[in-house]
């Protein structure tokens, strides 16, 4: 890590703007537990989630739908690293993480259907119906991400939530693979499908 964190550094001090180098250099540091300059890096992390969404969902109004649309410049999962509070407050917080994870998702939409995906069917959910909340990871095993997360796939209210859980990756037979699934309502295996398989 502390290469890549060099590297970073490099990038930023030839291209301040950078915004993958930014928010990669925030996010490393935050996985290391340097806080050294949490509170800066958080402002940084706002003020490159404010201004950029605006001008990709004016572009992303304006443009055609067979025109690709800029990479929003936060991954949603990089802003994981900060809470709600640093990312301005609760209501503001909120709204960032929803308008950064619709501008991804559009970004992500517009690019299969270019490439010649066809669109899937969006079925609306009645009233009496369950929420269904999918999880799609390479890393249900003996992984760091397990070890934080693996609780909260059986911990959702089933009155609620129809959870499901798609693995990228075969099965490693660790304790926290078997918990996963286990507890998850539907586990599936996917990693011998394709990406528009898996779809």
């Amino acid at each position: 890590l502390d290469d890549a964190i060099s590297c970073f550094r490099k990038a930023l001090q030839l291209k301040p703007e950078y915004p993958d180098a930014v928010v990669s250099l925030l996010h490393t540091l935050a996985m290391i537990c340097d806080w050294q300059s949490r509170e800066q890096d958080a402002q940084s992390l706002r003020t490159m989630l404010d201004e950029p969404l605006r001008q990709l969902e004016a572009e992303a109004a304006e443009a055609s739908t067979k025109c690709a649309i800029p990479r929003p410049p936060v991954q949603p999962f990089h802003t994981m690293a900060f809470t709600i509070g640093e990312l301005g407050g609760e209501q503001r917080g909120i709204e960032a993480h929803l308008r950064l994870n619709r501008a991804y998702a559009l970004y992500t939409a517009r690019a299969m259907s270019l490439q010649g995906f066809p669109k899937l069917p969006l079925r609306a959910r009645s009233a009496d119906q369950r929420l269904r909340v999918g999880y799609v990871s390479g890393q249900f095993g003996n992984t760091p991400l397990s070890f934080l997360v693996q609780g909260i796939f059986g911990a959702h209210d089933e009155e609620e939530f129809e959870v499901f859980c798609y693995a990228t990756t075969a099965s490693d037979f660790s304790r926290q693979r078997k918990r996963i699934e286990r507890e998850a309502e539907h586990f599936c295996d996917i990693s011998d499908l394709s990406t528009f398989e898996s779809a």
